[in-house]
């Protein structure tokens, strides 16, 4: 746990429109293992945020065999729509100009409750009108399986922004292993209030969601994993 809090600390990341403005400390939101994968150390999800929004979300997992010297993978994303910059060891490594997460409104959702209790509720009853998808991990492409949502948000937070009343961050998993993150916002637009939601990729594996079985969301299996102007970099650390 210290190892893996320690590599999430070493990340300078700051938002660049009219600032900079430096995110963090990183907040652990969920510990987490995969005997399907059979992670061999403790993981773990973080996120950073920006004016009190998730702004960019990591998992730290390790990818080495039991007796072997630890190597870890660090799976990053961009959520927020605005550029940064991210700095490890002195070393720029990722500097994406936006998230590219598209958000929707909630097919049929009732105005956002007044009470902050009553909005936890509901944004619970929202999530879990969604389902998740991870198709063709295995080599053959034979495979889907259908991910568990999780009852309780892995974060809630308020925003900064006045537009923006109240959000939650819920994840599918396998496991315990968050392979989808769907954000849900209550927020002002047109002098209503209305839910919104978006998914974020948490695996390189084909993905699909679905609100009450229409398919809404849909992510090809990712292959490009090293390029900094993307949302998405998966960095590999041999820690110290």
């Amino acid at each position: 746990r210290e190892l893996v809090d320690r590599q999430a600390a070493e990340y300078r990341i700051v938002a660049v429109k009219g600032g900079p403005h430096p995110l963090g400390p990183p907040k652990a939101v969920l510990r987490w293992a995969n005997p399907t994968r059979i992670t061999h150390f403790e993981s773990c999800t973080y996120l950073w945020t920006f004016r009190g929004q998730p702004a960019v979300v990591a998992c730290i997992f390790s990818v080495n065999a039991p007796g072997d010297p630890p190597q870890f993978c660090h799976a990053l994303q961009s959520i927020l729509r605005e550029p940064i910059e991210v700095e490890r060891e002195g070393r720029r490594i990722w500097h994406p100009a936006s998230s590219k997460i598209e958000f929707a409104p909630v097919p049929a959702a009732a105005r956002a409750e007044p009470s902050a209790a009553a909005r936890l509720r509901q944004m619970k009853g929202l999530a879990a009108q969604f389902s998740a998808t991870l198709i063709k991990w295995r080599e053959d492409g034979s495979d889907r399986e259908e991910l568990r949502l999780l009852p309780q948000p892995i974060y809630r937070y308020e925003s900064e922004d006045p537009e923006v009343l109240d959000g939650g961050v819920f994840a599918f998993v396998q496991g315990t292993d968050p392979e989808v993150l769907l954000l849900l916002e209550a927020v002002r637009t047109e002098g209503r209030l209305v839910w919104i939601y978006g998914f974020v990729r948490r695996t390189s594996g084909v993905l699909e969601a679905r609100h009450r079985g229409k398919l809404v969301w849909s992510m090809p299996s990712s292959s490009n994993r090293t390029d900094p102007t993307q949302p998405e970099i998966y960095v590999d650390v041999l820690p110290r």
